[in-house]
C-alpha cells in the first residue's frame, strides 16, 4: 500500500523528524529468505517527492537596503546657449555655419529625495518616494523651488543561477515651478527632472547586486541540499530504510504580500524504500545544480509495508456492501 504524505520542512529541520510520523502506521515485515534461506534485501519503487523550505524577507528590511543604496541627493548646472552664426572661409565654398555657445545666466540646482517606501503589489513590489528640487540662478542669486515625488514598481525575478533581476522601472514627477530670471521665467520641471531620471535608474544594477548579497539564496538552498539525509531508518523499524537523493532544486515565487517577499524552495528527490537488515549506503551527492521550474506535484511520496489481517479487510468490506 501507497502511503501519501505532504512533508514541509523548515530550513534548519531533519527528515528523519519528518519519518517519525510514519512509525506509528507501519507495521515492519521480516525480510523475506534468500535462494539459501537466507534474508534477502527487497528495493521499492522509488518515487520522485518533494521538500519544501520557506523564505521570507520583509519589505522593511528590503527598503532599507535600497534607501542605502540609491542617492540621496544630486547637483547639476543647467547653462543657457544661444546659436552664434560665423562664417567657415573655403575661397568660393566658403559658408555660414551656427555654433552653439553658453551665455549668462546659467542655473545650478540640486534635486534630493526622502525616504523610499515599499509596498506589497502581488507579482511586484512598489515604489514611492517624496523629492524636492531647488535652483538658483547665477548671476542674480534668485532662487526657486519645486517639489514631487518618483513613484515605481520592480518585478520579482530570479535567474536560474539564484540571483535576484528586479527590473525596477522609476519615473520623476517634479511640479511645476519656475524662477524669474533675466531672460524671463525658466521652467525647474524642465531641466532637473529629466535628470532626476536618470540618476534613480543608474543605481539599478548595483541595487541588485545588494538585493541578491542580503537574500543570500544560492546559501540558503546549498544548506537545505546538503541537510538532507542520504539514508535514515524508519522508528521502530530495524530493516525498513528510506533513502533520499536530492536531483533538482525550484522556486516557488517570490511573491509580495503582507509587507513581506516570500517563496518556497522546493527540493525535487528520488525517495527509495530499501527492506534489509544493513543499513544502505547513501547515494553519490550531486552538486546544487540551478533552479528548474517547479513540479505540478510537491508532495511528499513515499512506499512503506502495511500489515492487514484478513479479519479487518473484511469488516472494512462490510461496512461497504
Amino acid at each position: 500500500k501507497t502511503l501519501r504524505i505532504l512533508v514541509v520542512l523548515l530550513l534548519f529541520c531533519s527528515v528523519e523528524a519528518a519519518i517519525d510520523a510514519l512509525a506509528a502506521q507501519t507495521t515492519a515485515l521480516p525480510p523475506p529468505p534468500g535462494p539459501a534461506g537466507q534474508p534477502g534485501d527487497i528495493p521499492a519503487a522509488s518515487r520522485q517527492s518533494c521538500l519544501t523550505v520557506s523564505i521570507t524577507l520583509s519589505l522593511a528590511d528590503v527598503a532599507n537596503i535600497v534607501n542605502n543604496i540609491a542617492p540621496t541627493s544630486f547637483s547639476d548646472t543647467w547653462h543657457n546657449t544661444m546659436s552664434v552664426p560665423h562664417v567657415v572661409w573655403h575661397g568660393m565654398k566658403s559658408h555660414v555655419e551656427h555654433r552653439i555657445v553658453r551665455v549668462p545666466p546659467h542655473v545650478d540646482y540640486t534635486v534630493s529625495r526622502g525616504t523610499i517606501r515599499l509596498s506589497a503589489a502581488g507579482e511586484r513590489v512598489g515604489v514611492n518616494m517624496p523629492v524636492h528640487a531647488h535652483a538658483r540662478e547665477e548671476p542674480g542669486n534668485i532662487q526657486g523651488d519645486a517639489g514631487g515625488e518618483a513613484h515605481g514598481s520592480s518585478t520579482l525575478t530570479v535567474k536560474p543561477d539564484f540571483t535576484l533581476a528586479p527590473d525596477a522601472s522609476l519615473e520623476v514627477n517634479i511640479n511645476d515651478a519656475h524662477i524669474n530670471v533675466l531672460m524671463g521665467r525658466i521652467s525647474v520641471k524642465g531641466f532637473a527632472q529629466a535628470k532626476a531620471n536618470e540618476a534613480l535608474n543608474a543605481v539599478k544594477g548595483r541595487l541588485n547586486d545588494e538585493l541578491s548579497k542580503a537574500v543570500n539564496l544560492r546559501e540558503k538552498a546549498l544548506t537545505a541540499w546538503s541537510r538532507v539525509p542520504g539514508c535514515a531508518a524508519v522508528p521502530g523499524t530495524s530493516n525498513i530504510w528510506v533513502r533520499l537523493n536530492p536531483k533538482a532544486v525550484a522556486l516557488d515565487g517570490p511573491h509580495a504580500d503582507n509587507n513581506a517577499v516570500t517563496a518556497d524552495l522546493t527540493l525535487l528527490v528520488e525517495a527509495e524504500t530499501l527492506f534489509q537488515a544493513g543499513k544502505p549506503a547513501s547515494p553519490p551527492r550531486i552538486p546544487l545544480p540551478n533552479l528548474t521550474n517547479c513540479p505540478a506535484d510537491k508532495d511528499f511520496h513515499i512506499l512503506l509495508p502495511v500489515r492487514v489481517s484478513m479479519d479487518e479487510l473484511n469488516r472494512e468490506l462490510s461496512t461497504l456492501i
